[in-house]
């Protein structure tokens, strides 16, 4: 699939000046990456990557032991900050990868001139 960049915005329905500021900053909402990936490819494989490896509650009591340590005020607060701390990680994870997926969907089907 050879696209150029206008080829690309009719495909994807992004604004060209969208694609540029990607290119040359690296940054997009989710919401333009994911309308790329479904031009590209690779929308997919970031799915599989946000997938769960396992379930978070194996069973009813498991939800309950969680729900009661989430009512204890001094739990809550250590919870809420490795919780935090989680988000800004998995974030910084999403955000690397996804740029990897598309870097290499990008190197393989797409001409950046115009």
């Amino acid at each position: 699939m050879e696209l150029t960049q206008d080829g690309l915005t009719e495909r994807s329905g992004l604004p060209i000046a969208t694609l540029r500021k990607f290119e040359q900053k690296g940054k997009i909402s989710l919401e333009s990456f994911l309308k790329l990936l479904m031009v590209v490819g690779g929308l997919e494989e970031m799915i599989s990557t946000l997938r769960p490896l396992k379930p978070n509650f194996t069973s009813i009591d498991y939800v309950v032991k969680a729900a009661n340590e989430l009512l204890n005020p001094i739990n809550r607060t250590q919870i809420m900050k490795r919780l935090f701390i989680d988000i800004v990680i998995l974030k910084c994870s999403i955000k690397f990868q996804a740029f990897e997926v598309f870097q290499l969907n990008l190197r393989g089907c797409i001409s950046l001139e115009t």
